[in-house]
């Protein structure tokens, strides 16, 4: 499947498999994601785990015409995930009953989602954000402030798994943008694009991009289906 190098594909999955499905997917994992599926104390959590890298495994081999199955990944020190011997880039999410996967051919990215959920987060945002965003939240109204919360946590998850550092980057040390669309930062002295995305009314996604990338095309990943079918464009 053709990508083209100023734009990433994001593709979406529900993680509430028919049993069918959910049989199919698990056939797909290495004896690794078997053994971490396995591991899940709550059923609902074990079937989650098996549906998004079922879901990762088939978007995947379907992108680079390979059996899912044969994919093999590594772990960097930060435990990011690569494909062995293969350029293409992804990076996956999933968060209540939704995945999203972001794919480029050769640049890095991140992609978070989270389900917005109703408890007061103030407590988090003064440990992990900067002082700028806490005063963007101080500025909200309280119907406001929770939703604001889980759009900046989004963006700031997406940001730091694009760096691939994980906790090592401290998430106080950089502001996300606030309101803009697709506005720059620089963390580290390095540029990223940081995309909010609107994927579901109950969830927060973004996304943060290499520079250049210039649109994203969303994709639905249908149960059954080997193509997605494109639902829209960011430009």
């Amino acid at each position: 499947m053709m990508q083209a190098a100023h734009e990433v594909h994001c593709y979406t999955t529900t993680l509430t498999p028919t049993p069918e499905a959910l049989a199919h997917a698990k056939s797909l994992l290495s004896p690794d994601e078997q053994k971490r599926a396995s591991q899940f104390h709550f059923e609902h959590h074990r079937t989650h785990f098996i549906a998004a890298r079922g879901f990762l495994r088939l978007t995947l081999g379907f992108i680079l015409n390979q059996d899912p199955k044969n994919l093999v990944f590594t772990y960097g020190k930060h435990q990011k995930p690569a494909l062995k011997n293969e350029a293409l880039q992804f990076n996956l999410a999933h968060s209540g009953e939704l995945a999203v996967l972001a794919t480029h051919p050769i640049h890095p990215l991140g992609i978070d989602i989270e389900q917005v959920q109703t408890q007061n987060k103030r407590d988090i945002a003064e440990r992990f954000f900067s002082a700028e965003e806490n005063a963007f939240l101080n500025r909200c109204s309280d119907q406001e402030q929770n939703d604001a919360f889980f759009a900046l946590w989004a963006r700031k998850e997406a940001v730091v798994k694009a760096i691939g550092t994980g906790l090592q980057q401290s998430l106080s040390s950089f502001t996300v943008p606030l309101t803009a669309h697709n506005a720059l930062i620089i963390v580290d002295e390095k540029p990223w694009r940081v995309w909010p995305l609107a994927i579901h009314p109950n969830y927060a996604s973004a996304l943060a991009t290499h520079p250049d990338i210039k649109n994203i095309s969303f994709w639905q990943w249908l149960e059954g289906q080997r193509v997605p079918d494109e639902q829209k464009k960011y430009f």
